[in-house]
């Protein structure tokens, strides 16, 4: 009894190694940037536990989030909210929380154990030309271990006043040069928050002769046409405004916009009033990956067609002997007995695109017409070009995608003297 409660012992520890093993990952988790206008954050919104909870569960998405209109004098407000998204989440959230500027304050709720605060300001109200500003934008420095391409970059949150927005919004320009100054290293600027960058408090007229609009060297992640506003509205009030190559170059295709989480999570419009009058505007920047598995493993992606009308031994074999494999190379699998098995056709070298592979097919099946149907080829045409081989876990493409084919014929069926083909097209990936 006493070795079979220790084996039993032994088993559950070789289960739970095994589970953490199973659980750590090669690709961290993209690093998430949200900026929310939380309408008149305080102790009022608070005491309203639905409101609370829709706002943790917006804010343990995301690895750094921006918030503004923190009415709060007190700072309790913001403090209890972090706390508790802290516990909730059990990530080591912290909190940045600026100086009042205005009426107003920043917070930025981060996790600590992803990025850390390096540097921190309010833009300094003697630099501000002309006193533009209702409320300093604040500018947070995070440094990072875990993000591709970049090391550090700095934050500027801003929340304008509706009635002078086009000239605070022409003034971040400024601001963006000042952060350059300061930055040092970290040259990657994001400016976001609640620009009031829409409908009646900026007009056309404003935003040609805007300074943060015109500049070449920056990109503004949210159109104008897009809605980030909860009420029957169409304005586009918050943005999202980087500056920066590495930034660039870190940042996920298509991963900037309004998260409406009401429609996500099913909310009632009345509650998601309640939380605010804005959505969050968000952003992703692609996660490192693990050395040694970036180095030395190549995922590849493939899709298979097998035409279920099968193929001649006598075909399969006299394919295996030609002189011309239209630049494939053939191989015959046997049994003991001699008896094929397996015969497959890979085509020697790569493609540089699923059309050029392709065309390696057509050629094959110039050569080989019975192992290779224009049904499969055109099958696999479709495929491709609607996005069989799309990874969603890449976050960007290679530079030069190289793409592979291979024919395998098996199954055999001695009865029939048969075999089932399969062609598959591949193309190798990033981790990440």
């Amino acid at each position: 009894m006493a070795n079979g409660i220790a084996g039993a012992a032994l088993l559950l520890v070789l289960l739970a190694s095994s589970g953490a093993e199973a659980a750590d990952s090669v690709v961290a988790e993209p690093l998430s940037i949200a900026a929310f206008n939380v309408q008149h954050f305080g102790r009022t919104k608070m005491s309203k536990p639905e409101v609370v909870d829709v706002l943790i569960r917006i804010m343990s998405q995301y690895d750094i989030t921006l918030v503004q209109e923190i009415s709060d004098i007190t700072e309790v407000a913001i403090n209890n909210l972090t706390n508790l998204i802290r516990l909730d989440s059990g990530k080591p959230y912290e909190l940045q929380l600026s100086p009042r500027s205005g009426d107003e304050q920043y917070g930025y709720i981060y996790r600590s154990d992803r990025v850390s605060v390096v540097k921190q300001q309010l833009y300094p109200s003697d630099t501000d030309k002309g006193d533009q500003f209702a409320r300093e934008p604040y500018m947070v420095t995070f440094e990072t271990s875990q993000v591709r391409y970049l090391s550090a970059f700095t934050l500027i949150g801003v929340h304008t006043r509706p009635t002078s927005a086009a000239a605070e919004i022409s003034a971040l320009s400024d601001v963006i040069d000042y952060a350059s100054q300061q930055a040092g290293a970290a040259q990657d600027i994001v400016v976001l928050g609640d620009f009031n960058a829409g409908c009646s408090y900026v007009t056309n007229s404003q935003w040609e002769t805007n300074a943060l609009k015109n500049r070449e060297d920056v990109v503004w992640g949210i159109a104008d046409y897009t809605d980030t506003t909860v009420s029957s509205t169409n304005c586009a009030y918050d943005r999202v405004v980087m500056k920066g190559e590495n930034l660039a170059q870190a940042l996920v295709a298509g991963s900037i916009g309004p998260f409406r989480y009401d429609e996500t999570w099913n909310y009632t419009e009345e509650l998601t009033k309640l939380v605010s009058d804005h959505y969050p505007v968000h952003m992703k920047l692609m996660p490192k990956t693990v050395s040694t598995v970036e180095k030395n493993v190549k995922p590849q992606e493939a899709f298979t067609v097998q035409d279920k009308r099968r193929v001649s031994e006598s075909d399969v074999t006299a394919a295996l002997s030609a002189s011309n494999s239209a630049g494939y190379v053939m191989t015959g699998l046997y049994s003991t007995s001699g008896q094929l098995v397996k015969a497959e056709a890979v085509y020697g070298s790569y493609k540089l695109s699923g059309e050029g592979i392709l065309d390696t097919l057509k050629d094959f099946k110039s050569a080989f017409p019975s192992l290779v149907t224009d049904d499969v080829i055109k099958t696999l045409a479709y495929k491709i070009e609607n996005g069989a081989l799309d990874d969603p876990t890449v976050y960007e493409p290679a530079s030069r995608p190289r793409w592979y084919a291979e024919v395998s014929c098996s199954d055999l069926q001695v009865t029939s003297a048969t075999l089932a083909c399969d062609v598959t097209v591949k193309r190798a990936t990033k981790v990440a």
